[in-house]
């Protein structure tokens, strides 16, 4: 197993396997398709009167390994709608990575680009809104972009019980055309060290740097680091 990192702002499939720190071996090259309400769209519940969000969305994944690399893409799109205005719109996102990995040492990166898509939370975003009103979409009722990257790397000495692993991955939300220009960026940057006590437990100690900013000028860079401890148990 691989260290399990900060999870950070990805959205479905590949990615988010990268940032539970397990992206698994995939034995032959394959398409996978999903019809069911998770991923990208868990929190695009409905919050306001009239508000549909139209299920199954359509989610598909493709995978490529040759020795030690494995490359992938995936997407997906939702429509949501409310029924007494009849507004209606579809979000979608695309992404996309690579891996290349042997015992003492992996490196993976991968990337996403959406619209309608949100950050962090996803479709609803910070503050919910409802699925019309997240922050995926503007304040002129347009459906903001938004795209980001993640990168890890970990190396464990021949023989040794102790993995070293760091990250880096920021996701950036965009202004629609109707609104005043802003662009939001969320980084974090993540290392620890990981130590497999036994064949079940293993010791895990990480620091967490995180920021928040807006290309607006003045506005202030919301800061936080986190350091963490603790047991990850395997059955």
């Amino acid at each position: 197993e691989e260290p399990a990192l900060q999870a950070l702002v990805h959205h479905c499939g590949r990615d988010r396997e990268m940032e539970r720190g397990r992206a698994s071996v995939v034995k032959r090259p394959g398409v996978q398709f999903a019809l069911e309400g998770s991923c990208i769209f868990h929190n695009a519940q409905p919050r306001s009167s009239g508000e549909q969000t139209q299920v199954p969305r359509v989610e598909a994944e493709g995978t490529w390994k040759a020795g030690d690399v494995m490359v992938w893409v995936n997407g997906t799109a939702q429509n949501a709608k409310n029924v007494f205005t009849a507004v209606s719109k579809t979000a979608f996102g695309g992404g996309g990575g690579v891996r290349f990995g042997r015992a003492q040492f992996s490196l993976t990166g991968s990337g996403y680009y959406g619209k309608g898509i949100g950050t962090t939370f996803q479709f609803n975003g910070v503050g919910g809104g409802g699925a019309l009103g997240g922050l995926g979409v503007g304040g002129d009722g347009e459906l903001r972009k938004s795209y980001g990257f993640i990168g890890q790397l970990t190396f464990t000495p021949a023989a040794s019980k102790v993995t070293v692993a760091g990250s880096y991955g920021s996701s950036y939300l965009k202004a629609t055309s109707g609104e005043p220009d802003f662009k939001t960026e969320n980084t974090l940057i993540s290392g620890g060290l990981y130590f497999q006590a036994t064949k079940s437990l293993k010791v895990v100690g990480e620091g967490n740097y995180a920021w928040t900013k807006n290309s607006v000028a003045g506005t202030p860079k919301n800061k936080t680091f986190a350091p963490t401890f603790g047991l990850m148990l395997f059955f």
